[in-house]
């Protein structure tokens, strides 16, 4: 199986199993001129956040990128890694680690987190 075919079993929509998840509601994985990309919308009231995109690489059977985060007084705030990959049973499973850029010293995650395709 060729990259773009392993790269385009991610592609659709997907919604987390969790509906009372505190991360990430809902994603879309599309093929961004033959790149893939996730977008992602993170838990916010009174609707969901746009986080933004990444553009991932496949890495063996995972897809992985970086979505910056928002900007706060002129500096970024934050990047959001994420991992995605397949789980036996045909759910995605997605690992979300938080690093800040504020100086604060938080961390945030890994946080593990599965979706199945809308």
């Amino acid at each position: 199986m060729t990259i773009k075919q392993r790269s385009g079993l991610f592609i659709g929509n997907w919604r987390n199993v969790d509906v009372n998840t505190q991360w990430i509601s809902k994603l879309t994985v599309s093929d961004n001129s033959g790149k893939p990309a996730v977008r992602a919308w993170g838990v916010c009231q009174p609707a969901d956040c746009d986080m933004g995109i990444a553009e991932v690489t496949l890495e063996e059977a995972e897809l992985v990128g970086n979505i910056d985060g928002r900007v706060v007084n002129g500096r970024p705030y934050k990047k959001t890694g994420l991992r995605l990959s397949f789980e036996k049973d045909g759910r995605l499973k997605v690992v979300m680690s938080i690093r800040y850029l504020d100086d604060s010293g938080r961390s945030g995650g890994p946080y593990t987190m599965f979706f199945v395709r809308q």
